[in-house]
Order: structure tokens, then sequence, then C-alpha cells
């Protein structure tokens, strides 16, 4: 899942990563659904693509099953952190009702996990619905008036924590100065120290690996879009001396997305798919899974046991009546 701030390109970036996968098979969810484009124009809700994307694992001799989710952007008002203290209620209710989107699918995939293991024949065959990571997208120039997160930004982590291993990263990097790259990594490291975002495991890594949690939040940079004709499938890339590169042309030169040297998208990739794709999986299915399973039966069974507890607690005074 894709989540944050608005104008960020978050679509840009699944299409960008889309674009460095070995995809084998593009295995539509509904026969009858067009798949040229992943998702529509205006994402206005918690998005699925339309297909499930099999590829081979980067990292591993094998395959894997990729479910993209796109979302609607948190529009941050300009001037956030000139906001007067009466306008705070207002941003509040903003970003919870952002927050409820995300956190309403997220609970959706574990209600269908749920129906799934409840079955007498469970399908060993049956796709894995939950959302193992939420990638959160800032806006640097967002930060570095705030001088850190906003208030929308602190109330929506908070309940995104609750439910997906969040994964802070920053976009746009490429337009952004050294010096002002450095305060505003330093101002949103600040602000996380009171969230529960996802941890890298450290020790899980080789000695010549990149700590990764270090690298927090991840510097990002999508591609261009190649021309193409309307009705076309969408490509991401630019021609560089007649080859393809993920990237972005500028006067002054080419970013390239998978060079670590101008971008950390190649060292987030390989987390996601590589070093700790597992890990994330058992703390979707261990933390988040099983939390929200416990507090959604005991719900139930208390609300099946209601009706009893209140013929109960009738009869007592009754019989309390009676005595008087």
């Amino acid at each position: 899942m894709v989540a944050g701030h608005s104008r960020t390109g978050k679509t840009d970036f699944i299409y960008t990563l889309f674009e460095t996968l070995s995809v084998q098979k593009v295995i539509p969810e509904d026969e009858n659904q067009e798949t040229a484009e992943m998702f529509p124009l205006d994402v206005t809700v918690p998005t699925p693509s339309p297909v499930r994307i099999e590829c081979s694992d980067p990292y591993n001799s094998t395959k894997i099953l990729l479910r993209f989710i796109d979302t609607p952007g948190l529009d941050i008002p300009n001037g956030i952190h000139r906001a007067p203290p009466s306008s705070i209620p207002g941003l509040e209710y903003a970003a919870n009702q952002y927050a409820d989107s995300l956190v309403g699918y997220i609970e959706q995939q574990f209600q269908a996990t749920l129906e799934q293991e409840s079955k007498v024949r469970r399908n060993p065959k049956s796709p894995d619905f939950q959302v193992h990571a939420c990638l959160y997208l800032l806006n640097p120039d967002v930060i570095l008036a705030s001088k850190g997160l906003t208030i929308m930004d602190k109330v929506v982590l908070e309940q995104l924590t609750e439910k997906v291993n969040v994964i802070p990263c920053l976009a746009k990097s490429d337009l952004i100065t050294v010096r002002d790259l450095q305060l505003i990594k330093g101002y949103i490291r600040n602000d996380l120290g009171n969230l529960a975002i996802y941890s890298f495991p450290e020790e899980d890594l080789e000695e010549d690996e990149v700590y990764l949690q270090s690298m927090i939040p991840f510097c990002m940079v999508n591609s261009e879009e190649l021309y193409s004709e309307a009705g076309s499938k969408r490509a991401m890339g630019i021609v560089v001396d007649g080859k393809k590169v993920l990237g972005r042309e500028y006067l002054w030169g080419t970013i390239e997305v998978e060079n670590p040297k101008h971008c950390d998208f190649d060292a987030l990739k390989t987390a996601l798919l590589g070093t700790h794709l597992e890990d994330l999986r058992l703390s979707t299915r261990e933390e988040f899974y099983e939390k929200w399973r416990t507090e959604s039966l005991t719900k139930s069974r208390s609300s099946l046991l209601l009706p009893a507890d209140l013929k109960t607690k009738m009869e007592l005074v009754t019989l309390e009546t009676v005595e008087e």
C-alpha cells in the first residue's frame, strides 16, 4: 500500500516499481476487467490493482504474487504550520477521515482472512489478503515549512501504525538540496520517535549491507513516463543514448531511479521483496492480524452474551423487588 501526502507521486511510484520487476504473468481478478491500466486516473478510496502480478523474486529463485494498492492523497493545507489553534479540530477531523479509509480497507482484508480460516474446508490456494507494508510518502516542502510532521500526519500515523507496517518515505528527493535534506530527515526522525513505525531488524543484515533503519525516511525518486499513444499500456522510463533508463532528465543531467547514489529506491525494493519480506509477513500475521482477530472475536462473543446477561440482571431486580 502506498499512502501519504497528495501530489507526491504515489501512483508513479507503483508503476516505476512494476517496471523493475521480472513479470511472468498478470492475473486479472476479473476476466472481464480491463487491465491495461492498474488504477483509475482519480483514486478516491484505497484501490487495489485489478490484477495480481506473478514475478520472479529478484533475490531468490522463487515466484511471488504481488498486489499493489494505491490510495488517495492526504491534502495538507498551505501554511498549516501557521494554522491558528481554532483550526486544529478541523484538521484533526480531516486527518481522521483519511485514516479511517485506510484502516477500514486493512481491516476488510483481516476480515477476509478470518472468513477463509473459519471455513470447514479451506482453500490451500487462497490468496494472501493482507497488507504487509504501507509506504507513507511525505512532501519535503511541507516538512521543511512545518519543521517536522504536521498534526495531520501524526493523527494518521498513530492509527496506521496500529494496523500495518508503516515505512516513511520522502518523495521528490531529487528536488532537495543536501543541506535541506539533512534538516528534513532530522525533523522527521525526531517526530517518529513517538510512533511505532516498522523497525528493520538489523541483526539479520550482513556486515556489508546497508543499515536500513538509518535510512528512514527513504529518499524516493520516480521515473518519468515514456511517451505513449492514448489507450496504450502505461510505461515508465526515459531514453538516454538510445537506451531506456528509469529516471528523470534535467538540463543539468539525469537522475537514475535504480542508482543508489541518486536515491534509496533500490534499497527499499531490496527490503520489501528480499531481506525483510518474511519479517514483514510475520509481523502482519503475528502482531496486527492476531490483535485484530482477538479483539474482533471477543467483541462478537460479548454481543452474543449480552441478551442473556441482561436477562439475568432483570431476574435479579425482580427477585429483589419481591423480597421487599
